[in-house]
């Protein structure tokens, strides 16, 4: 069933190497390219090496197209705590609204943000307690906006985080508008 030349065969080779090695790069998969290299190699008939590279190209395929959509989930994620970082947000509530289980959700959100959802959480709120602080709001207005329940643990948590007290920030950010 084979009607293609040796010759032909050797390109028809290369040019699959060329695809499965372009996706693999794509996703970063640089080091599995000596494998490809050697699977094409293995193939003696237009026929296998047809179905080898359909096999590696549709397992690659799977990788991007999963990677993609758990990249839209954690940004969908963010978006979402970007616009309820002032409430009582907890894990579960973010991992309901983008239709994950908790457990499965916290794994992939610290895999794609480098945070635990604790950490990034309270960073989206130290950023907002930042930019408040610097345009004049009250220690207890920030306090409400950045969804704490009494000064005293808005203080320490912010003194804990960026090792001054709001008060201090506030001061140091009017001065420095200043000088």
């Amino acid at each position: 069933s084979d009607k293609l030349s040796s010759l032909e065969l050797e390109k028809a080779k290369e040019i699959g190497l060329y695809v499965i090695s372009t996706m693999a790069n794509i996703l970063d998969n640089k080091e599995y390219i000596p494998y490809y290299e050697k699977g094409v190699a293995l193939q003696n008939n237009t026929d296998s090496l047809t179905e080898y590279i359909n096999s590696e190209i549709t397992k690659i395929s799977t990788l991007l197209l999963g990677n993609k959509d758990n990249f839209m989930v954690i940004e969908k994620a963010k978006e979402y705590i970007e616009s309820n970082f002032g409430s009582d947000i907890s894990l579960a509530d973010v991992a309901d609204f983008v239709f994950l289980n908790p457990a499965y959700f916290s794994r992939y959100f610290k895999q794609y943000t480098g945070m635990n959802f604790i950490a990034y959480l309270l960073d989206v709120r130290m950023n907002h307690a930042k930019k408040l602080l610097s345009e004049d709001c009250s220690i207890e207005e920030v306090t409400k906006i950045c969804g704490y329940s009494s000064v005293r643990y808005f203080s320490q948590s912010f003194k804990k985080h960026m090792g001054v007290t709001p008060k201090a920030y506030r001061l140091n950010s009017v001065y420095a508008y200043f000088v």
